[in-house]
């Protein structure tokens, strides 16, 4: 799969695609093929992104490929993976 980065349209209705807002990168080189706290930081605020966005209704989904969560605990992240932040996350139907 291919994604392109197209900026986000302001106003009007928003048309469908794969819109990528920028979210600030580890600070340093990245540890490629290992689990180390800056990939965990990383990629815990990619996804804390991407469920504020979702959560702020612009969004219609998030899809997830398969998180380090060795590298969340290096980064001192208390969740275990992306289902405890979306329960934590999204209030339960009343």
């Amino acid at each position: 799969m291919r994604l392109s980065l197209r900026p986000r349209p302001s106003g009007g209705p928003v048309e469908a695609g794969t819109f990528l807002d920028p979210v600030p990168g580890p600070p340093g080189p990245v540890a490629l093929g290992r689990a180390a706290p800056a990939n965990g930081e990383a990629s815990f605020r990619a996804f804390e992104t991407a469920v504020a966005e979702a959560r702020e209704g612009r969004l219609e989904a998030v899809v997830t490929a398969p998180i380090s969560k060795a590298a969340w605990a290096l980064a001192g992240r208390p969740y275990r993976g992306t289902r405890t932040i979306l329960k934590d996350s999204i209030p339960a139907p009343s």
